[in-house]
């Protein structure tokens, strides 16, 4: 190959001739490697300028407005508003009755604020609260059925 040729013999004219034959090949092996190459179109997305401030639940309203509610139920325990447990002040979770999906303004409203236990609250996600009772029933009557 050009690429191995010694051109310490070879004059400057020969030595120019030499060397762009070899960009000329370099090229060629690019096209054809272009061209068996699939096509993926790359998309570059505008890196955020900064984070977010709400993710979820977790704005600092949120944590202020749950932190506000545990000081105005200073229990140690709660009962699942779902499935009636009993779970520790540490392992509570607040949900909405009526999904913050379908009624953003009653995102902090009391009455909207329910106590449950982790699972029933990651079960019920955003379901309202009737239905989420209905589906727990006929879960229910069907897991009793099954050991009968």
């Amino acid at each position: 190959m050009l690429a191995y040729l010694t051109t310490q013999n070879l004059c400057d004219n020969c030595k120019v001739e030499v060397y762009a034959e070899q960009a000329e090949r370099k090229r060629q092996r690019v096209k054809v490697k272009a061209a068996f190459r699939p096509a993926v179109i790359r998309t570059r997305l505008p890196k955020p300028k900064k984070p977010l401030k709400v993710v979820g639940k977790q704005s600092q309203r949120w944590k202020n407005y749950r932190a506000k509610w545990l000081r105005d139920h200073p229990d140690d325990f709660f009962i699942c508003y779902y499935c009636n447990t009993v779970v520790p002040r540490h392992e509570i979770t607040l949900d909405h009755k009526i999904p913050r999906s379908r009624r953003p303004d009653l995102r902090f409203v009391d009455s909207n604020i329910v106590p449950a236990c982790g699972p029933c609250n990651n079960e019920k996600g955003s379901m309202d609260d009737i239905q989420y009772m209905k589906l727990r029933s006929k879960r229910d009557a069907n897991a009793a059925t099954l050991h009968w």
